[in-house]
């Protein structure tokens, strides 16, 4: 915890803060000169060292996410510090939810560049944005095939590090999830002979589930008129945090007796992969450290 800021300070809190080599000097602690870091900016680099000058100074480097913050980025939030020798903490507390934006950005970025190391601590929620679902393939109008339903969008990840000498801490309640994928939208129903304009369109994917995106169930399928009409396929569910999203149903041909041929009906779309909770970097490693709960890979 930081020195105190105000009252007497003695040498032995400044070495419990920053710690140092036997036997201890004042030269020991001018900042940036390896016991000191940044997060201490009334420390002198050089000069007369007094005690005064320790008032509020700390080892690591604080902040705080606030409540519906989104996208943030690490480098921005410690400024110069981060590239700094410096330690440094980014705090997620209890009752304090981030999430990202779109599926790929992400709700805490740490970027190449880093100095020291860095601790990310979540007790509240990281969540990356839930995929799309895919739209409904269309009836096979005019003697045609029944068209493809399209595929759901993939789930976005919660944190990306570019950057080594990272530790995530999940408490206890803390959740860190990547976003569901979304469902696969349902084929199409082919044209019949019998009637060749009319029939049911693929049901829409469900989105999954993710930052300000609800686990939905596929739309139901369209369906023709009548018993010979062909129908599409049923729209796939979206998937819960850090899982992929369902694939569409195909669409669904009813052979008419007397009658010719039908066109094919259309395949349903796959659903979108699931979002991580952690993206990596090229080389980047890095230390998870799990009270609460984590979904998707990591």
């Amino acid at each position: 915890m930081p020195v105190q800021s105000s009252g007497q300070i003695k040498i032995t809190d400044v070495i419990a803060e920053f710690g140092g080599s036997e036997p201890h000097a004042m030269s020991e602690y001018y900042r940036d000169g390896g016991e000191v870091g940044g997060g201490s900016p009334n420390v002198p680099t050089s000069g007369q060292l007094k005690m005064s000058d320790f008032y509020g100074a700390t080892d690591v480097i604080v902040e705080n996410a606030s409540n519906n913050e989104t996208d943030r980025s690490l480098s921005t939030i410690f400024g110069s510090n981060w590239t700094s020798s410096v330690p440094k903490k980014y705090v997620v507390a209890s009752g304090v939810n981030i999430g990202a934006t779109a599926t790929n950005t992400y709700a805490i970025t740490a970027e190449s560049g880093m100095g020291g190391t860095l601790i990310i601590e979540i007790a509240g929620t990281a969540t990356g944005r839930g995929g799309n679902g895919g739209n409904g393939g269309a009836y096979g109008h005019s003697h045609r095939d029944g068209q493809p339903g399209g595929g759901g969008g993939a789930g976005g990840d919660a944190i990306y590090l570019n950057t080594n000498n990272v530790t995530i801490n999940v408490l206890s309640g803390g959740r860190l999830s990547g976003g569901g994928g979304g469902g696969g939208g349902g084929g199409g129903g082919g044209a019949g002979w019998y009637s060749p304009t009319t029939g049911g369109d693929g049901g829409d994917g469900g989105d999954g589930q993710g930052w300000n995106t609800s686990h939905n169930a596929g739309h139901n399928a369209g369906r023709g008129t009548a018993s010979w009409q062909s129908n599409g396929g049923a729209g796939g569910t979206g998937g819960t945090y850090g899982n992929a999203g369902a694939s569409g149903g195909q669409g669904t041909n009813t052979y008419y007796p007397g009658r010719r041929w039908w066109r094919p009906s259309g395949p349903g779309g796959s659903g979108g992969a699931a979002g991580a909770a952690v993206e990596l970097g090229s080389g980047i490693s890095y230390t998870l450290n799990n009270s609460g709960t984590v979904d998707g890979s990591s």
